[in-house]
């Protein structure tokens, strides 16, 4: 089976930068990166697929700050 290769913003997320250096398998899908930090990085078909699938439900899905107002209390009326 061959695979579609991941694009460079892919390959960046994985990473967390630009990578220096980057190979891709198509008939394994296998992927092999050099981090910006000089490691060398493997992911497999479906390690790069589902960090991309993370990151698109998490945009998506981003959870809301509960928005609490605190009442003050309200000061007695003097005559």
């Amino acid at each position: 089976m061959a695979f579609k290769p991941p694009t460079q913003e892919q390959i960046a997320g994985l990473v967390g930068g630009k990578p220096l250096s980057s190979a891709f398998n198509p008939k394994t899908g296998a992927l092999c990166v050099i981090a910006p930090s000089g490691k060398k990085c493997r992911f497999t078909p479906q390690d790069w697929v589902q960090k991309q699938n993370d990151g698109k439900k998490s945009s998506k899905t981003a959870p809301k700050s509960p928005s609490t107002k605190k009442k003050t209390p309200s000061k007695p009326k003097s005559k």
